[in-house]
């Protein structure tokens, strides 16, 4: 299984309005072709940033999975010339899974699931917590909940092992161990999987 974490960044004040836009009119529109498992706005680290994570089966599956949505006029056409503009860099990296929870295994299972748009006046944001760490070394420990860990195969620091872990509320989040490179606190979209 291969694993993408994508990072949109954005001017301030941008990244909520593309989350909105995207939660109304993009979310059902990519989720009819790639496989979302998650979806968060950081809080802490850099800010105006949202990073999501979408499972393969493989290279070949996520090259089809882009192709199918490269091909949808309302994504190319309708939503993309709309929001894309928002956007002012872009970052991949490609992963391998080196451990799982269950709360990442039930959102694989279900990711190929289309969702629905949100209604307008839906909140952006779920009252969860979530912790973005990349390091060189063993995973960090804390008592936030282990989500996933994963090592990059391509993108920025080849070798580096990324660990997701969340939180009821803030207080699970403690600091940092010395292993991690770079940590950012997020709040998952209302809509993410991952919550």
């Amino acid at each position: 299984m291969i694993f993408e974490w994508r990072t949109y960044r954005f001017a301030p004040g941008r990244a909520t309005e593309y989350l909105a836009a995207f939660q109304c009119e993009g979310l059902p529109l990519v989720t009819r072709h790639l496989p979302m498992l998650g979806y968060w706005l950081t809080d802490s680290g850099r800010l105006n940033v949202l990073h999501h994570l979408w499972a393969y089966a493989d290279l070949d599956d996520r090259a089809s999975c882009r192709t199918a949505l490269a091909a949808d006029t309302e994504w190319t056409a309708g939503f993309g010339p709309r929001a894309f503009p928002m956007i002012e860099a872009q970052e991949t990296l490609l992963l391998i899974p080196l451990a799982t929870s269950p709360r990442l295994t039930r959102a694989i299972a279900a990711a190929r699931e289309p969702r629905p748009a949100a209604a307008a006046d839906a909140p952006l944001l779920a009252s969860s917590w979530a912790c973005l760490e990349i390091g060189e070394a063993a995973a960090p420990a804390g008592p936030a909940e282990p989500v996933g860990a994963w090592q990059v195969i391509s993108g920025e620091r080849p070798a580096s092992h990324v660990w997701l872990s969340r939180s009821d509320d803030a207080t699970g989040i403690t600091p940092a161990p010395l292993a991690a490179l770079r940590r950012e606190l997020m709040r998952p979209a209302a809509f993410s999987p991952l919550q």
